[in-house]
């Protein structure tokens, strides 16, 4: 049997996503098979971190995105103080 490729996502805000008996709230970062992935991308339940990074950085410039596990990716210049 075959290794099924995994894919991370995120649920997107004001979605829940119930899968293999665990309940993942939004903001949650969950690992899926491809084709699960894909079904629920297509739903618009989830998307990919790299999806979510572009649609931000094409939005706006130096936007943080941050997980409810405290994952959070900096993306644009960043100011510092000194």
């Amino acid at each position: 049997m075959a290794d099924k490729k995994v894919v991370q996502v995120v649920v997107l805000k004001r979605k829940t996503v119930r899968h293999d008996g665990e309940t993942y709230p939004e903001n949650t970062l969950m690992d899926l098979s491809e084709a699960d992935a894909a079904a629920l991308i297509k739903a618009g339940f989830v998307a990919t971190p790299a999806s979510l990074l572009a649609s931000v950085s094409s939005a706006a410039t130096g936007a943080t995105v941050t997980t409810r596990d405290g994952t959070a990716v900096v993306q644009g210049p960043v100011e510092t103080q000194g």
